[in-house]
């Protein structure tokens, strides 16, 4: 029997964080593993200060999500990968092996919330699975269990 894979696309923004929790919280349900992705690419301007590092924030960025979700001890079905290029083409090329993508959508205010970003837009369109759009401060059901119960093997 083949595995059950959710991805989740992890920027460190509170709704990423959000959505790695209700990943989670599905993969419990499923008995399925969890693969986060955190895109890099290079800036498009120069780094005169020579410090910054887009490949090292993004790593920083992914570590903080799992962290935030599952405390000390991420378990280890979860992959925190990240991946040099677009969000929007890693996430979709990832949902070819996966059961559910699951994606923030960051709401400007209370009026225009509800719209989808570019990424969860294009995710929608053309992932090879289901997609689950989560918006910040949308506390569902999923959202009930503290991070620790979430650390344990589905």
């Amino acid at each position: 029997m083949e595995e059950k894979l959710i991805v989740v696309g992890v920027d460190g923004s509170e709704t990423s964080i959000e959505a790695l929790r209700d990943a989670a919280a599905y993969a419990r349900m499923l008995g399925a593993k969890i693969r986060t992705i955190t895109t890099w690419d290079y800036v498009a301007y120069d780094d005169v200060s020579g410090v910054f590092d887009p490949e090292r924030e993004a790593e920083s960025a992914a570590e903080y999500a799992a962290h935030a979700v599952f405390g000390d001890n991420v378990p280890e079905w979860v992959t925190v990968d990240t991946v040099f290029g677009r969000a929007p083409e890693a996430l979709v090329r990832a949902s070819e092996k996966a059961v559910l993508l699951v994606v923030g959508s960051r709401g400007h205010n209370a009026t225009v919330r509800f719209l989808l970003g570019s990424t969860s837009t294009y995710c929608a369109a053309r992932a090879h699975c289901p997609v689950l759009i989560v918006h910040q401060h949308d506390r569902g059901a999923f959202s009930a269990e503290p991070a620790t119960a979430a650390a344990s093997t589905p």
